[in-house]
């Protein structure tokens, strides 16, 4: 007479088990592999960002503002992404996706006061000009000066968030002449 089977499934890790009714050890049958996440398209041309850089603190000083935009627009040239002019960049981004099949994002740095009396840096990031959100990516800081902590900070939430978008974090090389 044939031994009767009972088969016991994890859900967590999706492997099966079965094992004789007697049998004190599972032995392994059957593994189901989650399926495998489409990989992100290769870039179809190039990326253009609307920058916004948002005051939440009311009381940014000068100095750190003016850090936070060129840390912001280096980390962009950095990854090989052009601004675009505050000038109607609606209107401009529809042209360059027609003429260069370029793809459009707008980038909204905020910086704000934490509980710890720091600051935090949040970069949100949308489609451009269709406002789809693509992510959001945050990063604080305490325990310093306003302007260290906006050093510090604005790099990392955008090297964070370009990363994840798949863009390019690394410096260009430079041009030899």
């Amino acid at each position: 007479m044939p031994s009767r089977v009972v088969i016991v499934a994890l859900l967590a890790s999706g492997v099966v088990f079965a094992a004789p009714k007697k049998a004190a050890a599972p032995k392994p049958v059957a593994k189901s592999a989650a399926p495998a996440l489409p990989s992100a398209p290769a870039p179809q041309g190039p990326v253009y960002v609307k920058f916004e850089l948002v005051d939440r603190v009311e009381s940014l000083p000068e100095p750190a503002s003016r850090a936070a935009d060129k840390l912001a627009r280096q980390k962009f040239a950095d990854a090989q992404v052009k601004v675009l002019p505050d000038e109607e960049p609606e209107e401009l981004m529809n042209e360059l996706a027609k003429t260069e099949k370029a793809r459009g994002f707008l980038v909204r740095l905020a910086i704000s006061r934490n509980k710890e009396g720091g600051i935090t840096a949040e970069a949100l990031v949308t489609t451009f000009p269709a406002r789809s959100l693509r992510g959001s990516w945050n990063v604080g800081a305490a325990g310093g000066e306003v302007q260290e902590m906006v050093e510090a900070i604005v790099p990392k939430v955008l090297e964070d968030a370009l990363g994840d978008l798949g863009w390019a974090t690394t410096p260009a090389p430079a041009q030899t002449p």
